[in-house]
């Protein structure tokens, strides 16, 4: 089994939410109730900024709850034991102030996104989480964590099949929505199944 490390404050999901509804409804003529995501596998990763699923060309579609990810695809056994380590890890942390940045999609037709302002201390905080997580992470799926700057952001629409469909949904985004400071107060540990993602563990930061 697989999971992530991310953020999801519940103001900041429901903004997202409300939003995925709306845009895909209009330009996929589709209900979701989360975010929508349409990927094809692939058998090599090749773009680190692409969500990479192993594969032989299938087209895969889910809908994701809204995130803010730090480390994902970790593969563990002991689920417990990693949690603890990781609990250690956040508690000696400040809660975080998410403030927004842009609307982004790096330059690339598959994807964007809502950027917020990386600050020291987050990018402190996601790599003791990313050096915690390495011994779970396939070489390839390191590579792809420390091959990019991380930037703190979450994905409003990912669909590699049809950019025309992405470009349209990215003109009609209210940025205005987002432009309010979300405050961080705990990471959340997710286990990910095709499809639904559930909390298996909160990790408090310590507050102010």
């Amino acid at each position: 089994m697989k999971y992530y490390l991310a953020i999801s404050p519940k103001s900041l999901e429901d903004t997202l939410i409300s939003e995925s509804k709306r845009l895909v409804k209009e330009v996929y003529n589709k209900k979701v109730k989360k975010i929508y995501y349409r990927v094809k596998t692939k058998d090599r990763l090749d773009n680190p900024r692409r969500l990479f699923i192993k594969g032989d060309g299938r087209v895969l579609e889910a809908e994701v709850k809204p995130h803010i990810s730090l480390v994902h695809n970790i593969e563990l056994e002991n689920v417990n034991d990693f949690a603890e380590k990781a609990k250690e890890i956040c508690a000696r942390y400040d809660d975080i102030n998410l403030e927004f940045v842009r609307v982004g999609n790096y330059g690339m037709d598959f994807t964007f996104f809502v950027e917020f302002k990386s600050t020291p201390s987050l990018k402190e905080l996601r790599s003791e989480l990313l050096e915690l997580s390495k011994p779970f992470l396939s070489d390839e799926e390191y590579k792809q964590h420390i091959d990019v700057d991380y930037v703190p952001h979450t994905t409003v629409l990912y669909d590699d099949i049809d950019p025309e469909k992405v470009a349209r949904a990215y003109k009609l985004l209210d940025v205005e929505k987002f432009k309010k400071s979300t405050l961080v107060q705990e990471i959340l540990l997710w286990e990910m199944a095709a499809s639904d993602q559930k909390i298996v563990a909160r990790l408090p930061l310590r507050g102010k």
